[in-house]
């Protein structure tokens, strides 16, 4: 009964588009279609087919692909672009029309744009290790912000510009890394100043959370079937609330309080990202990404409390900030 249907379905698209061709794949190369049909049925180099599937009594379209070359009952195709992430197998099937030779190519188009992959939605976990002088835990160096190694979440919305395989990709992170405090105990105990009894030392601390939005273009390549690359470039701009990060000691010998404090207000800074990975199956993918926001601004505030008395310093600093990530994601 499913053969019948298939069969009919067949028949009635077949002539709805004025008995054009349709065949069968029979092997698989990577990016490239063997089909059971050649020049004896009509097929001719360049011709584009609808690659489709035959599910739950109706066709699906999978791709489409070009006739790169023909012989008498064979030929071979490259595919342009998938409509869906599906897997192309034996026995799919091809099928061209010649309203689509004379530019209405609307039929079974899934609001994809003819030819090109359909829109993909990335989700992925992210591991972030910070560069530049947010992850310098140098206590020596003003400049040092001390940031340690952190986590976060990703999602990217693509969509197929003009050619098969490029698309304009957007992206939103949200990233969070928290300070080291094994460098900050450190920074502590050498303070530049003599205590010979500390009463009390209190430390407080509030994470990194930084948000980067950004556009740009992703180009995919796959050499094999279920294996593919990609590279990425986008610019934006990243969003970093306030936060502080306090030491207060507490001198018993003198009356004497040394309070030291890293804050930073709201920032909106533009940043950019250069990206590549590894697509399996056209679902997983693994990938690397770079994030520069080049110089942020930290100011540092210093005050000294003497009895009754008390000594402020303030620095404000252009600190360099980058941020390389280690994605994990899935594509539907």
């Amino acid at each position: 009964m499913r053969s019948l249907v298939f069969t009919l379905l067949l028949f009635s698209v077949c002539l709805f588009a004025n008995n054009d061709i349709f065949m069968n794949v029979i092997n698989i190369k990577g990016e490239y279609l063997v089909a059971d049909k050649g020049s004896k049925s009509g097929v001719r180099e360049g011709d584009v087919f609808n690659v489709m599937r035959f599910t739950e009594n109706e066709l699906d379209l999978l791709a489409k692909a070009r006739v790169s070359i023909v012989r008498k009952n064979i030929c071979g195709l490259k595919i342009l672009g998938r409509h869906k992430q599906d897997s192309i197998e034996e026995g799919d099937v091809l099928v061209i029309w010649k309203s689509y030779k004379q530019g209405n190519n609307s039929v079974f188009t899934n609001n994809s744009r003819a030819g090109y992959p359909s829109h993909k939605r990335t989700f992925y976990g992210i591991y972030s290790r910070p560069g530049g002088n947010f992850g310098d835990r140098d206590i020596t160096n003003d400049k040092a912000v001390m940031a340690k190694n952190g986590f976060g979440l990703g999602f990217d919305y693509s969509t197929p510009v003009g050619a098969p395989d490029l698309y304009f990709i957007s992206s939103l992170h949200f990233l969070y890394n928290h300070i080291d405090e094994n460098i900050l105990n450190e920074l502590r105990t050498s303070l530049n100043y003599k205590c010979q009894r500390r009463f009390n030392i209190n430390f407080s601390s509030e994470p990194w959370y930084v948000i980067p939005i950004m556009g740009g273009l992703e180009y995919n390549i796959f050499p094999q079937e279920g294996l593919g690359f990609y590279t990425l470039g986008t610019f934006g701009v990243g969003f970093i609330p306030e936060r502080n990060v306090k030491i207060t000691d507490y001198c018993w010998s003198n009356d004497t309080i040394y309070h030291f404090q890293i804050k930073q207000e709201m920032v909106i800074k533009e940043c950019f990202s250069v990206g590549a990975g590894i697509i399996l199956n056209r679902r997983l993918n693994l990938g690397l990404r770079y994030i520069n926001f080049g110089n942020v601004q930290v100011d540092t505030e210093n005050i000294k409390w003497l009895k009754n008395e008390h000594k402020i310093s303030e620095k404000s600093i252009l600190r360099t900030m980058d941020i390389t990530l280690l994605t994990l994601g899935f594509t539907f």
